[in-house]
């Protein structure tokens, strides 16, 4: 870690005179808080770096306290794999926080213009930080406070979250068909999916959980055979940001929507999906970037 945090430090100040950045007591500080989580970096199958996480669960915010990549390690694209990876494991972040000095020019490209941060605060000797900024020595005295406000987050289930998903789905489907036998119901949850293998995310908005999709891949576009909004989300708009969100990332989207729901119809429709073929109760719509306008 030291010494690639000392890359930077030495190119444009010379090597440091009060020993390695960061000190080996910011180190252990870091690595001893009550809410640390410390990760190794892997990049097919090979050490890459690591990160130092600091998680408030009462506040739900988490600071980037130390993030590193070895040297022979940069510019492949790696530390914004690794950073994504990081969000994820944190999903119910509100806010995420990290500081970096001023003359960390890479590392400020990075986090504003790669990873969507922003800078909120400049700390300096006419503004000091009154916590004590990470790291903080003669050379690199002026630092950058940035902070993320998180948005839309899709994170993989866990077991117990495909449980859940399964219920809710069923529970829906039985609404929506008023159907009693739960064989039946099962069969038709699956008829839609085909046989292809399917993608389960679990959809987060500021840190909170706001619903699922269920996405199967196709050979000329991508299936969203569910999007579900838990009950007490519903109404917020979610629904909305995650379906713009899988239309701006796939040019050709088919989409199972029951008949009887007249709000899931407009709002597919509001996006430039069309009506293709009926499916039991159910009609497959079909959304095609180049023909659609997204509101």
């Amino acid at each position: 870690m030291q010494e690639s945090f000392s890359v930077t430090v030495t190119e444009v100040f010379g090597a440091p005179e009060n020993g390695p950045i960061p000190s080996d007591a910011d180190i252990d500080g870091s690595l001893c808080d009550k809410n640390a989580h410390a990760f190794r970096i892997f990049c097919d199958e090979k050490e890459t770096g690591g990160a130092i996480v600091l998680f408030d669960k009462a506040s739900r915010r988490a600071s980037l306290d130390l993030f590193f990549l070895f040297r022979n390690c940069l510019g492949k694209g790696i530390g914004y794999r690794a950073w994504e990876a990081i969000e994820c494991a944190f999903p119910q972040t509100k806010v995420w926080e990290l500081y970096t000095p001023c003359f960390e020019k890479r590392n400020i490209h990075f986090y504003v213009n790669k990873c969507g941060f922003h800078i909120v605060e400049y700390f300096n000797p006419h503004h000091p930080d009154p916590h004590g900024t990470p790291g903080n020595t003669s050379e690199t005295e002026d630092f950058f406070r940035f902070e993320k406000q998180m948005g839309l987050l899709f994170v993989l289930p866990d077991k117990d979250e495909l449980q859940e998903i399964f219920r809710a789905g069923l529970a829906q489907r039985n609404e929506c068909e008023n159907e009693k036998d739960p064989k039946s119901a099962q069969i038709a949850l699956k008829e839609p999916c085909g046989t292809q293998a399917e993608e389960y995310r679990i959809a987060y908005f500021a840190g909170e959980k706001i619903g699922w999709i269920r996405l199967q891949r196709d050979t000329d576009q991508v299936l969203l055979n569910d999007l579900y909004i838990l009950p007490h989300k519903r109404r917020k708009g979610f629904a909305k940001e995650i379906l713009r969100h899988v239309c701006n990332e796939a040019p050709c989207i088919g989409a199972y929507v029951f008949q009887n729901n007249v709000q899931a119809l407009a709002l597919y429709q509001s996006f430039g999906f069309h009506p293709v073929r009926n499916v039991r109760n159910m009609l497959f719509l079909q959304y095609k970037k180049n023909n659609s306008e997204i509101f």
